[in-house]
């Protein structure tokens, strides 16, 4: 059976998830993660990465409080995380289209995905999970 390291501390567990991310992405990860509705607003925009919606039909999707979900979409709108467009009276975000904001925004989910693979890995070893 492998052995497993201790990890003495939160702040050495946080520096070791994010040592993969560059300057950027990590700064970024850090933003979205103090809002309220940042995660799931990032995960949302970046599965539908074409489609404009407004702040209240993403709020209905994601089961959120629309005031608070417009003020993080806001947010993500100034730190050019999101884009906004305004017809007929009705704002419609939708994920940026500027390609080096994609890039940190893939950077972070690609980063996920390595994380939760790792993780899924883990608990195969301290559990014993058959692999799938």
């Amino acid at each position: 059976m492998a052995s497993l390291e201790f990890v003495p501390s939160e702040p050495l567990l946080q520096r070791m998830l994010l040592a993969d991310l560059d300057e950027q992405a990590r700064g970024l990860f850090d933003q979205i993660s103090a809002l309220e509705t940042g995660p799931a607003l990032l995960r949302f925009l970046r599965s539908h990465p074409q489609t404009y919606l407004t702040a209240d039909d993403i709020a209905f999707q994601l089961g959120l409080a629309p005031e608070v979900l417009e003020r993080d979409l806001k947010t993500f709108v100034q730190w050019s995380v999101a884009q906004v467009t305004r017809a007929a009276n009705v704002t419609l975000y939708c994920l940026t289209s500027d390609p080096k904001h994609r890039c940190i925004v893939e950077e972070l989910y690609t980063w996920q995905d390595r994380w939760e693979a790792r993780l899924t890995n883990m608990k195969r070893l301290v559990f014993g999970a058959p692999h799938p």
